[in-house]
């Protein structure tokens, strides 16, 4: 439609009506406001899927009578694995915390220390049962000489390391320092209280 007056010339510019600026300023401020709205929190990661404990290799058990513990017969128990070697100071640090773990939590709890040699003369075996006796190791030991369980966890060569299990038998925590057992006696009793920790990551 053109705009022209009845003699045919333009007709005058008429300024938009105070209604029509309010609107023209509303629908500027709403188009601002939508283009710098927070944009929504990704969702969630899903947690790890678990990661199922392996079974200990030993050629010997010591403070067992000789008798190999299998995580199957454990079912319902938390279980604590200490990989150490015997020329490892750090190691011998937490025996006595390790132990005190073991008895306060011994109704739900089996700590089971896991020797993983790296010497040669760590592999002898009547120098480590002098030394398990020496130190008062009473806590179950599995000599691991080849360090099979050590890899079938896929840990490095770190000793201590501490590796918590919980009742079904995922793993829930790797701690490879000697300063883990405050962290794994919380873990401990959040295991016993029913919370679900997020397990490990898997290798």
């Amino acid at each position: 439609m053109n705009m022209t007056t009845e003699t045919g010339e333009p007709a005058p510019f008429k300024p938009p009506s105070l209604f029509g600026r309010l609107a023209v300023v509303v629908g500027v401020i709403a188009a601002v406001a939508y283009f710098n709205r927070p944009l929504p929190p990704p969702p969630p990661k899903p947690p790890p899927p678990p990661k199922p404990a392996k079974e200990i290799t030993a050629s010997t058990w010591l403070n067992t009578n000789g008798k190999p513990i299998k995580l199957k017969d454990l079912k319902g128990r938390l279980v604590l694995l200490e990989f150490w070697r015997s020329e490892c100071h750090l190691c011998e640090e937490v025996w006595p915390g390790l132990k005190t773990l073991a008895q306060q939590y011994s109704k739900d709890l089996t700590v089971i220390t896991v020797h993983t040699p790296v010497e040669q003369r760590e592999r002898d075996l009547d120098l480590l049962r002098a030394l398990v006796k020496e130190k008062g190791i009473t806590l179950p030991v599995a000599v691991d000489n080849q360090r099979a369980t050590l890899r079938a966890y896929g840990l490095e060569q770190l000793t201590p390391t501490f590796v918590l299990i919980n009742r079904k038998h995922n793993v829930i925590s790797v701690q490879p320092t000697k300063d883990a057992l405050e962290v794994l006696d919380r873990q401990i009793q959040q295991l016993l209280a029913g919370d679900d920790l997020e397990p490990a990551k898997a290798n």
